[in-house]
């Protein structure tokens, strides 16, 4: 008989296509009264409507200020006319609906700019510009006036629509500037989709469809657009004018920030006016950005830096690719260079980034900036993510970043960013870093209040509209610089949102202006590719056994080595058993499904029947008996809630792992921490966690984390794969008198990457370490860093000692078994356990340790006994955690009270002592010290 058994799938990219209908790009003709908008006609195409607002953006399919509903084609195309003459200023926004065979589709168009067409008129119906005019002559146009007319329309899906273009002068064009006439193809004909979109536009797998390599010897102007303005645009807002300052030097951008006047003596930015006329660019609040006057008052100064900032709005916008940036990021205090996508239309709302920013790349150009919680935030960490509100502390968890040891500005680098329908990755110098998942409405739109506006989108929301790319580099300003940060010991010189924070920013430029001696931004290129279709993006199975209805459901959203596989465990087969399963694939965005028929025979599957069948909803494929059983009063909705797997009912399985796959830890479920422990800020011990393979790895279905004692402790080491927050902890450096390398190497993994959850019941199997002064970690920590990361959930818990007494003289050794939480409050470590007494030590043989996570209270148990309970300090965990299993040893927290201590409580010299005394208590650690996992279970709650 099969104790488990497992059904998978293997797909090639070559798998199904898919055809469907879609909506082509509209055109824009300005007509000599009034203009015309209008698409191709195609078989199938019943009507056309017509939405049309000048202006302003729409916020949804709503209504426009110009609407109507088109009947009939007229000259193989849907066209709607308006009497109403645009200006050159003007924008045009539009989205259309269209019936097609009996289907209804809807998309919006990107924002037409009138300037952008060249404002030819278009004659009257009937009259070409080749027939005779009214004198009886023939109209001649030379060739500026041809390539004049022909760019009086925006059409960029008939690319041989216009009869007038000369094809050959178009291949002799810059290649960088793109002509909305011409949509250039692949020489060869293979061109495989992609889900890259630009201007509306279907481009091919890696095409690369933008690039400027500035070898010009200016800024291409038919790119980019120098925005002349006042930085006040976002409540983040930076201290600074952008201005015409982009220099072309030796085939890069250089961008290079200067103070107010030069900063000449007497230079006063409390008097004073600024009115940029009409070149400002500003859209958003002209007022604002446009003009100032400075009255003597803190709150209104002149802008303390001029800097610059350019951007493709006009000419390029993209949804879905690979954009590389090739750029030496300024160096120099308070600096902030913009590397970015903005969004073309603000479809979700213009304040507060409802409709999204992607950062590609940002480093802060100080030296040296830690936070408040002493965390390097300088320009050894690099950033990339989506933002989605200008909260500080919520920003953050859209955010990835990376540690180096010198600075970002130091030398140029590539920063890479692939944006596709399920989520964000972010590289530098072709090496991942960072992953930023989907599903922005589920996750934060409630908590953000974008909720309604962003479920009407895809579930890349609201990143999921096309973006155009932004090259700047900005000074000061509110929230990218944390309150209470310190550079090289002063505190920031301003706080954030407060009105005084330029005046502020420009009183100590004594301090911060002899730092920026490396100060420009250089851009060598900026490249955007397509990128391929999604393929297959969700698999589900559902398995039934001998025609009893279905209740083993499998959803699956990636695969693992190439496969999408169902491991069903505890399911025994015997043969003669009927079992079906039927697969469900969702691929580019339509729906297959499967059905295979097994008999159980001699121990092994036979193949009865085989049926495929396309269907175009899950509602199709869910059996009815599944659906009842799913809605029936035996599925109580839980308190469990999880941003990374599936929850419906309460006792869901939502996370397994049994280790029993490979013999090394599965790296698509858990990630390795990779710090120096013995400089943690709050809970020095002596170990270093690494990935090594001797300290971490999975044997007979067990995980096994085995620590081992350093060699040479006066070694010097700097940590480049840090996965810390925490400077110290990353650089270990002991050259510096009483510095020493720690003590133990191990290991500790979490799945802080790949699963979190908020309330449940984890259920952990395991044999906890036996030997003197070894700190078995099984617990939860927050997801999010708004939450102190410190804090922890703490499932089991039993020092390794055989017998340990506090100073108290009761028992603290591996016979207590403890749990529960501990945070930080005002600053002080704060505990709450529950403890259990044993028989024996935790590492005599493997125990079941469990809690109960609730909104009320957490409660523990060990093999089935329920051993305490608490509901004090469930205030500190009020967000999704994740789980964190390592083995650590000796410190001073969970040892302070300890008699018996080898080293000198909070002695800097502890880790040393520890180490010296190796020979005490290496005899002590059985089976080498090491702590053993069979399985790792939540079930909603």
């Amino acid at each position: 008989m099969y104790r488990y058994f497992c059904v998978f799938v293997l797909f090639t990219s070559q798998f199904w296509s898919f055809f469907a209908y879609q909506i082509p790009s509209p055109k824009l003709e300005l007509l000599e009264q009034g203009f015309r908008v209008s698409i191709p006609d195609v078989a199938g195409v019943e009507n056309v409507a017509f939405n049309i607002k000048l202006n302003q953006p729409f916020k949804r399919f709503e209504e426009g200020q110009y609407s109507e509903r088109v009947l009939a084609p007229t000259n193989n195309r849907w066209a709607y006319e308006n009497q109403r003459n645009l200006q050159d200023d003007d924008v045009v926004y539009l989205w259309i609906n269209v019936q097609h065979n009996k289907m209804v589709y809807r998309t919006t168009s990107n924002p037409i700019f009138v300037k952008s067409i060249r404002s030819n008129v278009i004659p009257p119906k009937g009259q070409n510009t080749s027939e005779t005019n009214k004198q009886g002559k023939e109209e001649v146009t030379d060739d500026n006036e041809e390539k004049k007319s022909n760019e009086n329309t925006s059409d960029t899906n008939n690319t041989n629509e216009n009869p007038n273009i000369d094809l050959k002068k178009e291949e002799e064009r810059n290649t960088n500037t793109p002509n909305p006439d011409i949509e250039i193809k692949n020489k060869n004909d293979n061109c495989l989709p992609s889900i890259t979109t630009y201007g509306k536009r279907q481009a091919c797998k890696d095409q690369l469809i933008f690039e400027d390599s500035f070898d010009g010897v200016k800024l291409n102007s038919q790119l980019w657009k120098q925005e002349v303005r006042i930085a006040q645009d976002v409540l983040d807002y930076e201290f600074t004018l952008y201005d015409t300052n982009v220099r072309i030097k030796d085939g890069q951008v250089e961008i290079i920030p200067i103070l107010w006047n030069n900063d000449k003596p007497g230079t006063n930015i409390q008097h004073g006016r600024l009115n940029l006329g009409d070149r400002c660019t500003g859209y958003k609040n002209s007022e604002l950005e446009c003009k100032r006057v400075a009255h003597g008052i803190a709150a209104t100064v002149l802008p303390p830096v001029i800097s610059a900032r350019m951007n493709t709005r006009q000419s390029f916008s993209f949804m879905y690719g690979r954009v590389e940036i090739r750029a030496k990021l300024p160096q120099g205090d308070w600096l902030l260079p913009l590397l970015l996508l903005e969004p073309l239309e603000n479809f979700y709302g213009h304040d507060n980034y409802q409709s999204g920013q992607i950062r590609i790349a940002f480093a802060r150009g100080n030296e040296n900036l830690m936070s408040r919680n002493d965390d390097v935030i300088d320009g050894r960490r690099l950033y990339g993510g989506g933002i989605v509100t200008p909260n500080t502390l919520f920003r953050e968890k859209t955010l990835r970043s990376t540690y180096r040891d010198v600075h970002f500005g130091e030398e140029f680098h590539n920063y890479t960013m692939i944006w596709n329908k399920q989520n964000f990755k972010f590289f530098i110098d072709g090496e991942e870093y960072g992953v930023v998942e989907g599903n922005f409405a589920e996750t934060y739109a409630k908590d953000l209040g974008y909720s309604s506006a962003w479920k009407s989108g895809d579930s890349m929301a609201p990143f999921d509209k096309e973006f155009y790319i932004t090259i700047g580099l900005a000074a000061g300003g509110h929230i990218d610089f944390p309150e209470g940060c310190i550079s090289y010991y002063r505190p920031k010189p301003w706080e954030n949102l407060s009105p005084s924070g330029a005046l502020k920013f420009w009183e100590d430029r004594d301090n911060w202006k002899p730092t920026w001696k490396n100060s420009k931004l250089l851009v060598d290129y900026v490249r955007v590719y397509a990128i391929y279709k999604a393929g297959i993006t969700e698999v589900v199975y559902v398995i039934e056994i001998n025609d009893i209805c279905s209740t083993i459901m499998d959803y699956l959203s990636k695969p693992q080595d190439n496969m999408w596989s169902a491991r069903q465990q505890n399911i025994t087969l015997n043969n003669h058993d009927r079992v079906s399963v039927t697969l469900m694939i969702v691929h580019n965005d339509s729906i297959y499904l499967n059905t295979e028929n097994f008999r159980i025979e001699n121990s092994k599957p036979k193949k009865v029947i085989t049926s495929n069948i396309k269907k175009n909803s899950i509602e199709d494929f869910i059996p009815e008996c599944v659906t009842a059983h799913t809605n029936n009063q035996n599925c109580r909705k839980p308190q469990t809630t999880s941003t990374t797997a599936i929850v419906n009912c309460i006792d869901d399985l939502i996370f397994e792992e049994n280790f029993d796959n490979t013999d090394e830890v599965n790296l698509s479920r858990w990630s390795y921490d990779i710090y120096n422990k013995n400089s943690d800020n709050r809970s020095v011990e002596f170990v270093l966690f690494d990935n090594s393979k001797k300290n971490c790895f999975v044997s007979d279905g067990c995980l096994n984390i085995v620590p081992t004692v350093t060699e040479k402790i006066q070694l010097y080491k700097c940590l480049h794969r840090c996965t810390s927050n925490f400077r110290d902890a990353c650089y270990i450096n002991t050259e510096i008198i009483n510095v020493f390398y720690p003590a133990i190497n191990s290991s500790q993994i979490n799945t802080k990457n790949f699963f979190t959850f908020k309330y449940g019941r984890i259920d952990i199997r395991a044999k906890l370490p036996i030997g003197d002064w070894l700190l078995p970690y099984i617990m939860l920590k927050p997801a999010y860093p708004y939450e102190d990361e410190n804090s922890q959930i703490r499932i089991a818990f039993a020092r390794g000692n055989q017998n340990l007494l506090d100073d108290c003289k009761s028992g603290i050794d591996g016979k207590h078994l403890y749990a529960g939480i501990v945070y930080w409050k005002n600053q002080k470590r704060t505990e709450n356990f529950m403890e259990f007494l044993g028989e024996n030590h935790f590492g005599e043989n493997f125990h079941n340790y469990s809690i109960s996570w609730t909104t009320e209270s957490i409660s523990m148990s060990v093999d089935g006994k329920q051993y305490g309970i608490i509901n004090e300090g469930l205030e500190y965990f009020t967000g999704e955690v994740y789980i964190s299993i390592g083995l650590s040893a000796g410190g001073w927290e969970e040892y302070r009270k300890s008699e018996e201590l080898i080293w000198g409580r909070e002695d800097s010299r502890a880790n040393y002592h520890f180490w010296n005394k190796r020979d005490e208590w290496i005899p002590s650690w059985k089976d080498n010290g090491s702590m053993k996992i069979d399985y790792v279970r939540v079930y909603a709650i």
